[in-house]
């Protein structure tokens, strides 16, 4: 493995991490933003198991 192949591992590491952690902190903030965005409420859960509309 050269040079090259290394600088290409090293760019897809980064690259990968940093895919994963936009990823991840989108859903972590889907899922913990107030209620006005948040897709479920506590009090009245929203159980959509399809419609046909």
């Amino acid at each position: 493995m050269g040079i090259s192949g290394i600088a290409g591992l090293i760019g897809s590491l980064i690259v990968g991490g940093v895919v994963g952690t936009v990823s991840l902190v989108g859903v972590i903030n889907s899922q913990t933003s107030p209620p006005s965005k948040s897709p479920v409420s506590v009090e009245q859960p929203d159980l959509d198991y399809g419609s046909n509309s």
